[in-house]
């Protein structure tokens, strides 16, 4: 039930509407651009294991990914605000996630 409340909402900043399908790109406009973005997202995985398994870390090869298909260079992803929003949304859980090994020591 979250999940579908936060993909709502990131497709509400976006613009996107799930009523009109006939909008830039025609009937599948909403199928076209989820199948691109997972493609996106599996080719930043693959590449990032490929770089792996080669010796260099794994985050050299996503970043590239990243870069060359992102808007900068060839504009594959159709929404990037919305990978922008999942990536900030899972650095805060990182940050907040990581505090129970840092100890916090209050003094009065």
């Amino acid at each position: 039930m979250r999940l579908a409340a936060f993909l709502a909402a990131g497709a509400a900043l976006c613009g996107a509407s799930s009523d009109d399908d006939t909008a830039e790109g025609g009937r599948y406009a909403h199928f076209n651009g989820m199948f691109f973005m997972i493609v996106f997202v599996a080719a930043v995985f693959l590449v990032g294991k490929i770089t792996g398994a080669l010796g260099a870390p794994s985050l050299v090869g996503e970043i590239l990914v990243g870069v060359l298909l992102g808007p900068p260079v060839l504009d594959f992803v159709p929404n990037p605000g919305v990978l922008m929003l999942v990536g900030e949304v899972g650095l805060v859980l990182l940050v907040v996630g990581d505090d129970d090994q840092n100890e916090v020591v209050l003094r009065r």
